[in-house]
């Protein structure tokens, strides 16, 4: 007996569309990235490595000297070429805009959205997101929007 005999017993005659949703590990991965307003492809390696990491202080400094900068109003984004062929991200943060724990958390969303994006972004270019003052109280949402049509621009 389907979902549609079941509803014209009950209703006597009557069909109602079913509105039952299967509760499965992919819809929860789905939702829960919906509700944080990141949308994840899941076709794509997700991984953040060390070879996508810009880790030394050299190494920002050439990308500050060379780099070419698009500004929001709430991050500052510093493209530059790079030789590797690999895309690369590294995250500035300074402690006006927070405690340690509000810094660590917007580290961790930048991280996130590179993460998630990476599939979109230039090749074998290195970026630095800079975090200016008032970011701390942004949602994952709002970081991906002002982040994605930053680099639009550029």
């Amino acid at each position: 007996m389907g979902q549609a005999d079941i509803e014209q017993e009950k209703g006597k005659g009557k069909e109602k569309p079913c509105s039952l949703t299967l509760y499965t590990k992919d819809n929860a991965y789905n939702s829960a990235f919906q509700r944080r307003g990141c949308t994840p492809n899941r076709m794509e390696k997700q991984s953040f490595g060390k070879k996508e990491r810009i880790r030394k202080r050299k190494q920002y400094l050439n990308i500050y000297r060379g780099g070419g900068r698009v500004h929001s109003n709430n991050f500052i984004v510093i493209l530059s070429p790079n030789p590797s062929g690999e895309k690369r991200l590294g995250v500035a943060v300074s402690k006006k805009v927070g405690n340690a724990a509000q810094r660590n958390r917007i580290k961790r969303l930048l991280r996130e959205f590179f993460r998630l994006n990476k599939d979109g972004l230039p090749d074998s270019k290195d970026m630095v997101i800079i975090a200016k003052k008032d970011v701390s109280s942004l949602k994952c949402q709002d970081i991906s929007l002002e982040l994605a049509e930053l680099l639009e621009k550029k």
